[in-house]
């Protein structure tokens, strides 16, 4: 890829991601991959219309893309891709109770420290690629 291809911003939209021709095949990789982890992680399950009580409410959901760079060079070492509820909709205490975020608790971020000053290893950079609670 080329350094222009570096100056790519990020798609806003499914539709935005799709109509670039060289990177059409790096979205659908990464939905993909983001889709089968989801689904993986026990986070959807099958349901039909006749499955929702009367005051139950649907929301949709949303692709984020964002393309990561590279600090030194500039150039493009991954698409990234995160389903997203469309939450904006929701109401307190109707839709939901508490929230929470989807990230690795602190105490991972040591471990993984840790292990690797125990076994004399050098940690340069570290990436998960989804986290649950």
């Amino acid at each position: 890829m080329s350094m222009a291809d570096a100056m790519e911003p990020d798609p806003a939209s499914r539709k935005e991601a799709m109509r670039h021709e060289r990177f059409r095949e790096f979205w659908l990789e990464a939905e993909s991959k983001e889709w089968k982890g989801l689904w993986e992680k026990g986070c959807f399950r099958k349901w039909k219309c006749s499955d929702l009580l009367p005051n139950d409410r649907v929301f949709g959901s949303r692709y984020h893309y964002k393309i990561k760079h590279c600090q030194k060079t500039g150039k493009i070492t991954k698409f990234k891709v995160r389903l997203v509820l469309q939450g904006h909709r929701m109401k307190e205490g109707l839709d939901y109770e508490d929230s929470f975020s989807p990230v690795p608790h602190s105490t991972v971020g040591r471990l993984v420290m840790s292990l690797a000053a125990a076994e004399n290893l050098h940690l340069h950079s570290l990436d998960m690629e989804q986290a649950f609670i």
